[in-house]
């Protein structure tokens, strides 16, 4: 040991992966790196993986299907022992495919579900449900939604609750209440402007994420909206920033770093020889109160 200390010896990532015929790295694909999730998500995967012997190629997808397939095609030449992908296709076709061609372990986080590969993400009936219900019991009866493109799973699911939930509980319905939004602050903020201009309009907004909730929160402002006196906001997603508006933002958080690590766990259980059917394995957000609502 003392040898080694005075060789100032660092493990040598590359003989050890010729060792054991593996590259002892992982493919970490996501949509948008700058979107607060992926970038939480990613790094509670990383510590898991690196604390296992893993080093992570980290790409950023930009929301582009054909820059996904690139990276794809860049990790499987870097001979990549598995992929940890939360991305904003419609299904999960492409990873399985990529999955069946390399004999590798793929994971799907957030917007992906598969009968093949392993996924993780929010149960997001439950946190929709639970926001409708606590609206509904500080007296709105007149909720609008902005929510997700519904391309994307989280999105689909998350209206679909907000559907059963006004339904639930009996809420005032308005086909004007129901808005799809693109991935943009600036789609949320032109709908929000759309929703204040409906009669009657909303006494509440629900988002269906944080870009969507900033991008709705931004337009409140501007329009002289007192939150929540005249309309209250509630978005699904909670992040840093959202604590620091004025007011804060009551959110339905999501477990995002414990998601991350999940996925790492079932790929490194997979990567241990663990065989048999897919798992989907759903986790539960909270309900944040603060004064938005």
């Amino acid at each position: 040991m003392e040898a080694v200390e005075a060789l100032d010896y660092r493990p040598d990532h590359i003989a050890r992966s010729l060792r054991n015929a593996k590259s002892l790295t992982i493919g970490l694909l996501v949509y948008d790196i700058t979107n607060p999730f992926c970038a939480e998500m990613s790094r509670a995967a990383q510590q898991v993986l690196a604390s296992a012997g893993y080093m992570t190629i980290l790409c950023d997808g930009e929301r582009d299907s054909n820059r996904e397939q690139e990276y794809l095609e860049i990790l499987s030449q870097s001979r990549v022992d598995g992929l940890i992908v939360s991305s904003s296709a419609p299904d999960a076709t492409t990873f399985e495919k990529f999955s069946q061609r390399f004999g590798l372990p793929v994971v799907l986080v957030d917007s992906l579900r598969s009968r093949v590969l392993d996924s993780v993400r929010v149960d997001n009936y439950a946190g929709t449900l639970h926001a409708i219900a606590h609206l509904a019991s500080r007296g709105y009866r007149r909720i609008a939604i902005i929510a997700g493109k519904q391309t994307i799973l989280s999105g689909a699911e998350r209206l679909d609750a907000y559907r059963r939930a006004v339904e639930m509980y009996g809420l005032e319905q308005h086909d004007g209440y129901v808005q799809i939004s693109g991935f943009s602050e600036g789609s949320a903020y032109d709908l929000t402007m759309e929703l204040l201009r409906l009669d009657p309009r909303p006494q509440a907004i629900f988002c269906s994420n944080n870009t969507i909730g900033f991008g709705a929160f931004r337009a409140l402002k501007s329009s002289g909206v007192r939150i929540p006196q005249e309309v209250a906001i509630l978005l699904f997603d909670d992040v840093k920033l959202a604590d620091l508006c004025d007011p804060p933002l009551t959110v339905v958080a999501q477990p995002v770093a414990d998601i991350g690590r999940t996925a790492a766990q079932l790929l490194l259980r997979r990567l241990q020889g663990e065989v048999g059917e897919a798992r989907e394995v759903l986790l539960s957000p909270q309900l944040i109160l603060r004064g938005s609502v």
